[in-house]
Formats: structure tokens, sequence, C-alpha cells
């Protein structure tokens, strides 16, 4: 017997976050007040897991799906450190960075 699964969308970096949304906000265990802005696509969802243990709390937008002011979100949250992490083509086309401009 052979099975066959067919997906018509297949997102490998699902199990991450549990897919991508415009922002996911992540208080850790870590006492250092540090925060941290990631602004990435869904390639970066595999990296977060790693920055866990170096911030008190990490905000996640991906601008895909992220309306709102990401000004206003840095300074509601007095957020001082930003990592933009995103695979090199979609970096290069993706129509929504261009949001970080304005």
């Amino acid at each position: 017997m052979r099975w066959t699964i067919c997906r018509k969308k297949k997102d490998k970096y699902e199990v991450f976050l549990n897919g991508n949304h415009g922002l996911v906000h992540i208080a850790t265990a870590q006492t250092n007040e540090k925060k941290l802005l990631v602004v990435k696509d869904s390639y970066a969802n595999s990296f977060i897991p790693f920055l866990v243990e170096h911030y008190s709390e990490i905000f996640v937008v991906d601008l895909r799906y992220y309306a709102d002011d990401l000004a206003a979100l840095v300074q509601e949250h007095d957020i001082r450190d930003m990592l933009m992490l995103y695979n090199a083509n979609t970096f290069r086309e993706d129509p929504s960075i261009k949001n970080l401009l304005e």
C-alpha cells in the first residue's frame, strides 16, 4: 500500500511560532530587560528560538501581515535593538519592506 499526502500549501517553518503572524510578542525568563524587534520573513522563524536566552522580550514582526505603525511599536515598548532577518531573494523582492522607509 502506498500513501500520498497532498497539500496545497506546505510551510516547513510553521512548526516555529505556529506559522507567520503580523506580530508575535515573546516574554522570556530573562531578567536583563533587553528588548529586541525582529523584522523577518518566514525563513527567520527557525532562528527566533536561539534569541530567547539573550532578551527578556522579543517582538517579531512580519511586514507582509503587519499593518500598524512599526515606529509606534518601538516607541511604546522602548525597544533598543533590531534585527532584520530575511532570505536574500525575499528581501530584494518583498514590497512590504518599503513600508520601513515611510
